[in-house]
């Protein structure tokens, strides 16, 4: 799932990504990856 510079969600099958200045990972038109930060704790 993307997200636009407008908050709209879109979705995409491209698989192009890439880093912009601020870190974020885009797609190829510039609309920001969203997702679920996950964590794994070992004991």
């Amino acid at each position: 799932m993307l997200e636009d510079g407008k908050g709209q969600t879109l979705y995409t099958r491209s698989g192009i990504f890439s880093m912009n200045a601020d870190g974020q990972i885009t797609s190829n038109n510039g609309a920001a990856l969203k997702g679920i930060l996950s964590m794994v704790i070992t004991i």
